[in-house]
Formats: structure tokens, sequence, C-alpha cells
């Protein structure tokens, strides 16, 4: 920031504009009035779509609004108040187009995100306090929008500089970042605890004093802990954990697939800012919101909607705030079915390659990779047991069996040369390749075998090399022809796996001629 002190340009009457209600987007923004203020030529820190730029007012300001009170009568209300040299930071989008209207473009989306993220901090410091719970408070800082007219025309997102180092407590994907803050003055013991150090929480009364229960799968001991101790670091997991079950805010959407209302689910992540000790509480900005309400990407491009809440919550720990604020425990966000909710197969590569205790263990015991897996998900020959399930064979040998829809992993095995020709659905050594003669015509079933002598070693590598060219140009054909004969009584799906399959055969033709 330094090396940009002495390269400030002036810009007189910017306006000023107040963030929109939570869920307004798109809303008309609000003036406030007008400031003076100089903004750094060049930007101390860039991203992929914002640059960000250190901005100083030129003097103090103070903004009033005139609103009537109950009796009719007319009072002012200071709205903006800033000191002579303050230094806020502002954010420029790289691809900014000004209306004359003042659209909020792309910063509308931030805006409405952060007010909407403050506006749940609020509530939960509302909830702490009517829970006599001694936690810091949780506050995010105020954005605007801010617009030069003199000299030039730009637009800003503005917000104040953090008072502190930067830190971050968790990713919008549910990374929990270790605080290296010191932690508060423990609370006072809950209300009605009883001789072994439990109470009731949410209605529910804790076990207390269980050897055996301490240390569980489902509650590790160094995250429950016998005396319910809240540290700072506890505050920001708890916080984003209560957006997603609290009453925060009530909103409702239609789904479009039934016609029914239902509730929308929010969940702010990414918690970055800093903890100012002094104050006692945490200064946050720039957050994330998963949202669940009907609407793709509603508060901007890393809003990933249900899959994010349950890839979030999916990897959170209940910690003891969470506890305290009646929190339900994450048992309903259990692996099987946050593998099942997602339909791509580039959000689940990693997802569903390792979905039940079983399929671990085995992958350990059996020394498989989970990028085998992955490829044999991906790019193996499909087959389906007589109970529903699949099995992916890979083209390394690796088994990877899932349940009937292909998202959730059981287990994984390396099949072995002789098992291929024992199973109750023979395949070939080299299962990603057809290998009916040049001329003839394209088979319907996998031709029977004509001679048990296996061919000569000299005859094995030319057909190798062809099989290693046709597996990297045909994956996806081969793997929907194999899948597919045998399976399939729609006429007319039939004929599309024979158009298909004349159209492999060409191309198989073709890369013949090359040896």
């Amino acid at each position: 920031m330094k090396q940009f002190e002495s390269r400030f340009t002036k810009y007189y009457k910017a306006k000023i504009y107040e963030s929109p209600e939570p869920g307004l987007f798109g809303a008309r923004a609000t003036q406030i009035g007008e400031v003076d203020v100089e903004i750094a030529d060049g930007a101390f820190e860039s991203g992929g779509e914002r640059n960000v730029f250190m901005m100083r007012f030129l003097r103090r300001t103070e903004l009033f609004q005139t609103v009537p009170d109950a009796q009719g009568r007319q009072q002012q209300f200071k709205t903006f108040e800033a000191e002579a040299s303050e230094e806020w930071v502002v954010k420029e989008d790289k691809h900014a187009k000004i209306s004359d209207n003042n659209d909020l473009e792309f910063h509308d989306k931030s805006l409405v995100t952060q007010r909407t993220a403050a506006v749940l901090a609020e509530k939960f410091n509302e909830l702490c306090e009517e829970k006599s719970l001694s936690v810091p408070k949780v506050k995010y800082l105020d954005a605007f929008l801010l617009v030069t007219t003199q000299p030039t025309r730009r637009q800003f997102f503005a917000e104040r500089k953090l008072e502190t180092t930067f830190q971050k407590w968790n990713t919008n994907n549910g990374t929990v970042v270790k605080s290296v803050r010191p932690a508060p003055p423990p609370p006072p013991p809950p209300a009605g605890a009883d001789a072994d150090g439990w109470s009731a929480v949410g209605g529910a009364r804790r076990p207390g004093g269980d050897a055996s229960w301490a240390g569980s799968a489902e509650y590790p001991a160094e995250e429950w802990e016998l005396t319910d101790k809240v540290r700072t670091e506890h505050v920001p997991q708890a916080f984003s954990h209560w957006t997603m079950e609290g009453d925060g805010i009530d909103w409702a959407y239609m789904d479009e697939g039934t016609g029914e209302e239902r509730a929308a689910k929010l969940l702010v992540c990414d918690i970055q800012g800093c903890y100012v000790g002094e104050r006692y509480e945490f200064q946050l900005n720039d957050p994330v919101i998963h949202s669940q309400a009907g609407e793709r990407c509603m508060f901007g491009l890393t809003d990933h909607g249900t899959s994010g809440i349950m890839l979030f919550m999916k990897s959170h720990i209940c910690n003891p705030l969470c506890r305290q604020l009646g929190l339900l425990n994450n048992s309903l966000f259990e692996e099987e079915k946050t593998a099942a909710l997602f339909r791509s197969s580039r959000k689940t590569s990693d997802l569903t390659v390792q979905k039940v205790n079983h399929l671990r263990e085995r992958q350990l015991q059996r020394a498989i990779r989970t990028r085998e897996l992955q490829q044999a998900r991906k790019h193996g020959v499909q087959e389906r047991n007589h109970d529903g399930k699949l099995r992916h064979v890979g083209p390394n040998g690796v088994v990877y069996a899932t349940d009937e829809s292909g998202k959730i992993g059981i287990t994984a095995f390396r099949r072995e040369p002789e098992e291929a020709s024992q199973g109750p659905s023979p395949a070939p050594a080299r299962p990603l390749v057809p290998s009916p003669p040049p001329t003839a015509s394209p088979p319907t079933s996998s031709p029977p075998a004509t001679s048990t002598t296996p061919p000569p070693p000299p005859a094995l590598a030319k057909p190798s090399k062809l099989e290693a060219l046709l597996a990297s140009k045909l994956p996806d054909k081969v793997k929907y022809i194999r899948s597919a004969l045998g399976m399939e009584d729609d006429p007319s799906k039939k004929m599309a796996i024979k158009s298909t399959v004349d159209e492999a055969m060409e191309l198989v033709g073709l890369l013949l001629g090359t040896f």
C-alpha cells in the first residue's frame, strides 16, 4: 500500500449509495450524499474480477437523513460518518460498464450479499445475548456503492479498512482455518447444569461422565469437551452453522417442480476479516452465501446452492457454542446423502469415490488409489449386477462398485485375469476395445471364442498399439456400446446404438489403415 501513498487522484462530489436490503437484487440504489475523496492510482491487490485500491477522505464527513417520527415530526439521523484522512478500501470491477441510471450491475451481488450477512450477524449476536453467552460479537463492515464523476466516472464497492491483521476462519467449502488469537474468558456454567457438568440444550439432556461415550466416532474427544469451553475460533464456525439452521431471515420461494412454497435456506461462510480484542468482536467482510432459494447463483458466482451447503456441513464439526445455541448435530448431513445430491461428474470426481467407511477400508487394504477409482467411474466399462448395483471396470483392472445411481461408492477391488473369464458378464482382457475383424459387419453381441490356443507373442504387439490408440480416441463411444448392448429393449434406442456402432466401426477402419 505504501508505494501508492504519493500517487492519489482527488475525486470531488462523489456520490455514495447505501446497500440494498437483504434479498433486494437489482433494486435502485438510494443515494445518501456526496463525499470528497482521493483514490490511489495503483491497485494494491488484484483478483480475477476486481482491482482493490486504497481510498482516503479529504475532510471529515457526516451525512444525515431526515425521516418523520411517530408524531409526524421530522427527525434527523446520522447515516454516515468518516474522519479526515480515514482509510477505506474500494474495489472496482475490471469489466465495469457504468450506466446513466447508476445500476449496481457487478457490485449489486456483493452489496446485497454483505448486507444479508450483516443482518444475520446482528440476529446471531442478539441470540447469544438472550442466552447470556459471553462470546465475541460478529460484525460485518458496512458496504457502500461509490460513483465518481470528476475527473472521471468510475464505480466502486467501498468499505472501511480492517483495523488489525487479516485472518480467515473458514472457507466456502467448510475448511476450518485455525485461529491463533487467545481464547476469551470461559462463559459461566449454563443454568441448570447437573453434577456431571452437563445441562439441557435444545430440549435434550447431554450425557455426562460416560467414559465409553467420550471420544466416540460421532463426537471426537477433542471436539466434545467435558467442560464446554467456548474458544474464540468457535464463534465463526458456530455462526456459519447457525445461519443455515437458525431463525435468521424469513424467506420463502416457489418450487418450480411442485409449485409449493418452501422455506429458503442460507449459509454464510468464507468467514474472513479480523478479531479486535479491545472491542471483543469480529470485524468481517467479503462473505460467501450458499442459498437454497430456487435461483441459481442468487448471491453471485460463489453461491453454489444446495451443493455448497452440503459440502460445507459435511466437513463441519459442531463445537461447544453450536451446542449451547441448541443447533442440531450434523447427523443430517451424512456422506451418502451428500453425494446423492450431486449431478455432475465434474463435481463428484473427488466425492463419490469415498462415500462409505467400507470403501475407504478396501482402498487401504488393496492399495487402490483414488485416482484409479475416478478413472474407472468416468472411463471404465459399466456392468450391472443382478441386484441392480453397478460395477465400473477401469482400463487398469480396478473395479469400482457403486449403488444403482452410480453416485455412491460401496467397495473396490482389482480384477484378476482369470476372474474376467469366470464372471457372469464375460469381458475381454482389454475391455475398452471392440475386437471384430476389419471387414465384418458390426456385431450385436460378443463373439464366441473360436480357439483356446493363445496367440503367439509377436501377434500381440500390433493389436496392443491399436488398442491404446482406440482407448484414447473412443472411450465414450466404446463405454456407451458396452453398457447398452444386451440391456436395451426400446427399439428407438436400439437404432441409436446401432448408429453409434456403425460410426465407431468406420473410425476403427480408418485407424487400422495407419498400421
